[in-house]
């Protein structure tokens, strides 16, 4: 529920890094002065000259981090960074109340509650782009342990790398995730209510919108009453027990309808077709795939995932499309089997996907 937002109302500028976030803060279309050019700011690691400091051999990016260093807290009451690194400064948002009130909340439950990004502030390199991140925005973050991510309106940022899996957080901090997709130390969840509360088309017009409650227009957020879903104090995600026998490809609308952590690709936000209950990174050790039937693949999705098995024939030809797509056996009306990409002519070597 990150809401867009720009770097520079959440940057803190330290002296040494007055150009590099007085660049941002133009970055972000708001009128801002561009920078003096004569300003003195930090070198960026990847710069000609840029390395001015001991030789401190190779990076170690298995570590956790340590105040003031990549994904760790900025130091002292100035909220410092090390090297090139600025202070992105925890930010408090309201959910809920009387401007944005929560549907469906049971007796004695709580009107609003706070989001919290970045808790604890959060030191990282920035860059001076914005919008998908490119080959050398990622080379960039690499070089420093990090992995570009599209965060703000106006930069790009460099998150702490980390390697995801399902039982912890692994390198990160408290109260941060280790991303599932990205492999960074993002911001997870924090209480409960962030589990059970979304918004949703609840004026039916195919869109989600942000509820105007003086115009009485857009989309409410709605608690959902009968969910079991949980922040996860380890991995700092949501979790949920799911529903009984649902398998990957089963038509749903919540993720609850779906296995244990499974997720739901509806068809408002994801277009799958009724609904599609699938499951992320099913490559990770105890997180497989629920019954008889699934399969865990990335080609046509782009990671490890869980979803409703079928079978191509012996035609099928790495490299040629026309053998592996539009092809609907064992799939339900909307979905083709799509080749997994490794397997030869055998039962359950493709995936159902729209189509």
């Amino acid at each position: 529920m990150r809401a867009s937002r720009s770097l520079a109302a959440v940057l803190v500028v330290l002296a040494s890094s007055a150009a590099a976030c007085l660049m941002l803060v133009g970055c972000g279309g708001g009128g801002d002065d561009a920078p003096d050019a004569s300003s003195d700011g930090p070198v960026f690691r990847d710069a000609p000259g840029g390395d001015s400091g001991p030789d401190l051999g190779p990076l170690v990016c298995t570590a956790s981090a340590l105040a003031g260093e990549i994904g760790g807290a900025c130091r002292g009451a100035g909220l410092q960074c090390n090297g090139n690194l600025a202070c992105i400064r925890e930010q408090r948002a309201p959910v809920g109340g009387s401007r944005d009130p929560i549907l469906d909340l049971p007796d004695g439950g709580t009107e609003s509650y706070e989001l919290v990004d970045f808790p604890g502030n959060y030191c990282a390199p920035a860059l001076a782009t914005s919008g998908s991140c490119s080959t050398a925005d990622r080379a960039a973050c690499a070089a420093q342990c990090g992995v570009c991510v599209p965060v703000f309106s106006d930069a790009n940022v460099c998150l702490k790398q980390c390697t995801p899996n399902a039982s912890d957080n692994d390198i990160c901090r408290n109260n941060y995730q280790c991303d599932v997709l990205r492999g960074a130390c993002d911001t997870g969840c924090a209480t409960d209510d962030e589990c059970r509360v979304s918004r949703e088309d609840t004026d039916m017009n195919g869109r989600i919108e942000r509820f105007n409650v003086d115009a009485g227009t857009g989309d409410r957020l709605v608690y959902h009453p009968n969910s079991q879903a949980t922040c996860d104090p380890d991995t700092f995600r949501c979790v949920h027990p799911g529903t009984p026998g649902a398998v990957a490809g089963d038509p749903c609308v919540f993720n609850e309808e779906c296995e244990a952590n499974g997720r739901c690709l509806d068809e408002l936000r994801f277009d799958f077709p009724g609904g599609y209950c699938s499951k992320y990174r099913c490559d990770f050790e105890g997180n497989g795939c629920a019954g008889p039937g699934t399969v865990c693949n990335s080609r046509g999705v782009g990671f490890p995932s869980c979803l409703a098995g079928c079978t191509l024939g012996t035609g099928v030809t790495q490299g040629d499309p026309s053998t592996y797509l539009n092809n609907t056996q064992g799939c339900r009306t909307g979905y083709s089997c799509v080749w997994d990409g490794r397997s030869a002519a055998q039962p359950m070597n493709g995936g159902c996907l729209p189509g």
